[in-house]
């Protein structure tokens, strides 16, 4: 009797077992980060009656890695549209159409050409000039408005970032002390830990590993370390040394007790994917649009003015520029030395679409005269020499 009460009883405590593992996922069902669960008995080849039962998630680690990375890519573009979509809604706006006060700027001009007496269509000219005028410096506000939104919404993330991969180590050092243990808890630390993941997934291109003891190694897709049991990264922006606007990202890691790890990585923008890399990238495109407005507004206000300086006024003299036109000073990084440019007249058109980079170097180690080495940039800052 007693071996049937014995059999009975872990009988009785396996269905339950089982019974609160099915609730558990039906309680759960619309719960964020939780993981189906499903329990397995095993038989008790000592005794008789059910032996021991044991609790496992369920969930495939390859799907689980595809996973992070579609969430990834399509943080990213979701964060490079809306990057760009104030700045793309004014370009596209019939008010602020640079096309449509050009080709206006043009009529006004033919206008005048055929009516070369005529006061009026000579003010007509100069009205279109002046609103030409004031569309590129509206544009080169609301771009510059934009740039700062976004390096905005850069700093924000970075302190989520961190955030979340402390949060990940933590959870790996808990989860490394009770390797041993078997509960629920166990359990719900794995959900968050995973959870956690995927969120880190959305905001930087992330893949990871499982070590033998049961703990998450997190690696940016460019394979820079972002956390593991034993350190995780803290991630800092900062404003480039020669472009403000321009963000930069660095990691450098923490162990246990808050050391600082000497390391400190700059990350490659164009790999770092994920939300994070989306703004980053947005705001290459919007420094890039800006440089190709000033191209176009130098453009037309050199061709402008060379034409007009050929022709003469109503009274005879000689004509004169339309437009004014700046010199533009060099961010320099020493303050010994300082960069001023300007464009050959006559040449407007030939201005390239990029910024510079200039290198003053002395071999001899002595006074100067200095050699000096001229790099352009490409939108994403990456240097070529130039001969």
């Amino acid at each position: 009797m007693m071996d049937l009460l014995i059999t009975g009883k872990y009988g009785l405590l396996a269905e339950q077992k089982l019974l609160g593992t099915t609730s558990n996922n039906i309680t759960n069902v619309n719960t964020e980060g939780y993981i189906r669960k499903n329990t397995n008995v095993y038989t008790n080849v000592v005794d008789w009656g059910v032996g021991e039962t044991y609790t496992r998630r369920m969930y495939n680690q390859f799907v689980q890695r595809e996973m992070l990375r579609d969430q990834g890519n399509q943080a990213y573009y979701e964060a490079y549209v809306s990057g760009m979509d104030t700045i793309d809604k004014t370009l596209s706006d019939d008010a602020l159409s640079v096309s449509n006060r050009v080709n206006a700027l043009f009529s006004s001009l033919s206008d005048a050409v055929d009516n070369p007496t005529s006061i009026a269509c000579r003010e007509e000219l100069m009205i279109n000039c002046e609103n030409l005028t004031d569309d590129f410096n509206t544009l080169a506000t609301y771009t510059m408005q934009q740039i700062t939104d976004v390096n905005g919404k850069v700093e924000d993330q970075v302190s989520v970032i961190n955030g979340l991969t402390y949060g990940i180590y933590d959870l790996n050092r808990q989860l490394l002390a009770n390797a041993s243990e078997d509960s629920e808890i166990k359990l719900q630390m794995m959900d968050k830990r995973d959870y956690l993941v995927s969120q880190l997934s959305e905001i930087v291109g992330t893949s990871y590993n499982v070590e033998d003891n049961g703990t998450y190694s997190v690696y940016m897709s460019d394979g820079n370390l972002l956390v593991n049991n034993d350190v995780y990264s803290v991630f800092e922006r900062s404003a480039s040394e020669f472009d403000p606007t321009r963000s930069e990202l660095y990691v450098s890691y923490r162990t246990e007790d808050a050391h600082d790890n000497k390391t400190n990585i700059r990350l490659d923008p164009t790999k770092i994917g994920g939300k994070m890399g989306g703004y980053m990238m947005s705001t290459d495109e919007l420094r890039q649009t800006m440089r190709e407005l000033g191209r176009l507004a130098v453009a037309i206000a050199d061709g402008m003015n060379q034409q007009n300086r050929a022709g003469i006024t109503l009274e005879g003299t000689a004509g004169g520029d339309i437009f004014s036109t700046t010199s533009v000073l060099g961010v320099s990084s020493d303050a010994n030395f300082t960069c001023t440019m300007t464009y050959n007249e006559g040449e407007g058109s030939k201005l390239l679409a990029c910024d510079f980079k200039v290198l003053a170097y002395n071999d001899s180690g002595t006074t100067p005269p200095f050699g000096y080495k001229v790099y352009s940039l490409d939108k994403h800052g990456n240097e070529t020499e130039l001969d």
